[in-house]
């Protein structure tokens, strides 16, 4: 089967709004941090168990704040956390709470990894992820 000029216009035109359908796919707005407060005493137990060890606890001296996120109060929430949409995507994909992944200075700390380990089977174990899920879906 050879293609003639319409059938490769065609193709081409299919194609760029194809890309173009892509480029402008909806993305739901943001949701702002303030909609998730005040926290719920078990919301705030699952954040302070699960989510400061790497998200706003001191460690050693040094404050660890990955990606600059910090859950250790709810202000620190307010002011570190630009928006909703961001707990939901990283918790709905499972994508946190992380495995044994700590800062450069303290990943050969074994004590640190197990208690990373442990903190992950526990979440697991206890359905925390369906709690919090809750609580962000709730702020919609």
């Amino acid at each position: 089967m050879s293609l003639n000029y319409t059938s490769i216009l065609l193709l081409a035109l299919t194609a760029v709004a194809s890309l173009h359908a892509e480029e402008t796919e909806v993305k739901e707005p943001a949701i702002p941090t303030s909609a998730l407060m005040p926290i719920t005493p078990q919301v705030r137990q699952i954040l302070d168990a699960r989510c400061v060890m790497c998200h706003g606890a001191e460690m050693k001296g040094e404050l660890i704040v990955k990606e600059d996120i910090d859950f250790s109060t709810d202000a620190a929430i307010l002011k570190t956390l630009p928006n909703v949409n961001i707990m939901l995507e990283v918790i709905g994909d499972d994508d946190m709470p992380q495995g044994a992944k700590l800062p450069r200075p303290f990943r050969k700390d074994a004590q640190l990894i197990a208690e990373l380990d442990k903190l992950k089977a526990e979440y697991e174990k206890k359905g925390e992820k369906a709690v919090l899920m809750d609580w962000l879906t709730k702020a919609k």
